[in-house]
């Protein structure tokens, strides 16, 4: 037979051809690509069996109600499940858990961002924390923990 790459030239594309086919699927869970919103999908509270969808465009899990049992949508059982598949924080600001009489009105030099766990927002902080707990701007602290802009 007639070859025109040589050994070590055909190896070298059969591993870049693994390599791609690892990579791909390795790559972003499918049900993370959908861009549905939950007043097009599901039904009424009191039908259906509550799920989780995420909407691409939005970066968020949304919750509908499935009242025909075939989940019509490529979705999650849990809004945490969706967030951790499609969503994930990885900064560590998002995930420090701040002491609730932090959150109060104080002057503007004093307050950073922190990320509220209590309602999932980003929030002025006050108090004695460590700068490197907090966010210099409302769109860090959005940016950085997933938070929709208000």
């Amino acid at each position: 037979t007639f070859s025109v790459l040589s050994g070590r030239e055909e190896k070298m594309i059969l591993y870049l051809l693994a390599l791609n086919l690892f990579v791909a699927a390795m790559g972003e869970d499918s049900r993370c690509q959908q861009s549905y919103d939950n007043e097009k999908i599901g039904c009424e509270i009191e039908d259906g069996d509550e799920h989780w969808a995420y909407n691409s465009k939005r970066k968020s899990c949304f919750h509908y109600y499935d009242c025909e049992g075939n989940n019509r949508v490529p979705d999650f059982n849990t809004e945490e499940e969706c967030s951790q598949t499609c969503n994930p924080v990885s900064d560590p600001r998002c995930k420090a858990v701040l002491p609730y009489e932090d959150y109060w009105v104080c002057g503007e030099g004093e307050a950073g961002i922190g990320y509220a766990h209590i309602h999932g927002e980003c929030s002025r902080v006050c108090g004695d924390l460590p700068r490197n707990m907090l966010f210099d701007t409302q769109h860090q602290c959005q940016e950085a923990c997933k938070v929709a802009a208000q």
